[in-house]
């Protein structure tokens, strides 16, 4: 056991927990859709014992993201978890298609506790939204959504990927935004999930209906999202991270090192099975169902993780889309 008062054994700032692995959706972007249902997954008991655990070692507020790659609202039982979670003084936050959100549901979710919720939005453009979801109809769900979470009173924003398909109309769509008094976030795509593509996929054929193929008119839609944001527009991403998403579309192989990669001890990143994993290059530093929370977190093995995160140079669409930080 080391000191947990060094640099690299501070508390989590974010717990994200992948409380799904498959989906209903057929998104462009992601294909874990076509995975099989895992199994030996965590229970919802076992997440339970998980939240006292993180007591002993997160002060209360500390954000929870109920996430994964599918839909959160689909694992049976998420309200509960959600309350439990905000119960045992965590932050609760969840991304979300939208798809599933009816009066009941978000009934449920105002019941639950839940801090924040990000709804994911391609597009005013009916087409275009659905054809990047994969489901015909999605567009609608999402818009009946907006009511049911403001019938509620339920804290929402925007989360929109910035792609070939929708690059001509997110001005639209940040304009839209100001009418409804919605905030909204942007990222920027990256490599389609569940393919096992390499760095150079935005290349190849097959994938340029999602990767922007005039830079010129990208960086000038981003240009004008960084005036939006200067003149009070309601986007999320500061200014430099906008820059940084700019820079991307130009040389997606750059590496884009802000001041370091925080996930080391920014990010407590817990998959559906319990590994701890800061990072997928690295691997896994253990399993909460074979330690107990607080030695798998201060272990040396954690450490060496750390180090080995804050030392890689490897261009990560992470620094781009989650863990951006503005220089000091």
């Amino acid at each position: 056991m080391i000191n947990q008062n060094s640099a690299f054994n501070q508390p989590p700032k974010i717990c994200s927990l992948q409380i799904v692995d498959n989906c209903f959706m057929k998104c462009k972007m992601c294909y874990n859709w076509e995975k099989p249902k895992p199994v030996n997954a965590l229970s919802n008991e076992d997440w339970k014992i998980f939240f006292t655990s993180l007591k002993s070692i997160a002060p209360a507020g500390t954000p929870v993201f109920f996430t994964g790659t599918g839909e959160p609202l689909a694992r049976e039982g998420v309200l509960d978890l959600i309350r439990d979670a905000a119960l045992k003084g965590f932050s609760a936050q969840m991304p979300t298609n939208g798809f599933l959100i009816d009066d009941d549901m978000a009934r449920g979710l105002a019941d639950s506790g839940l801090d924040g919720l990000g709804v994911s939005l391609d597009s005013l453009n009916e087409q275009t939204h659905d054809f990047l979801r994969g489901v015909d109809g999605t567009y609608a769900r999402v818009m009946k959504a907006f009511g049911y979470l403001r019938k509620y009173k339920i804290d929402f924003s925007l989360m929109t990927t910035i792609m070939e398909r929708n690059i001509n109309e997110i001005i639209d769509l940040v304009k839209w935004s100001v009418q409804e008094k919605i905030q909204i976030r942007f990222q920027a795509v990256s490599r389609p999930f569940g393919k096992g593509l390499d760095d150079q996929w935005y290349k190849m054929d097959e994938w340029k209906f999602l990767w922007p193929q005039d830079t010129a008119k990208t960086t000038e839609v981003i240009n004008e999202l960084i005036k939006l944001k200067a003149s009070g527009y309601p986007i999320l991403n500061a200014a430099g991270h906008l820059e940084i998403l700019k820079a991307y579309f130009e040389n997606p192989l750059k590496p884009y090192r802000m001041r370091r990669c925080n996930a080391g001890d920014f990010l407590m990143n817990l998959d559906i099975f319990g590994n701890l994993h800061p990072c997928a290059a690295i691997g896994i530093c253990g399993n909460i169902k074979e330690m107990s929370l607080n030695e798998l977190w201060f272990s040396e093995k954690a450490q060496g993780f750390r180090e080995k995160i804050y030392a890689c140079q490897i261009p990560c669409h992470h620094l781009i889309n989650c863990f951006f930080e503005e220089e000091a």
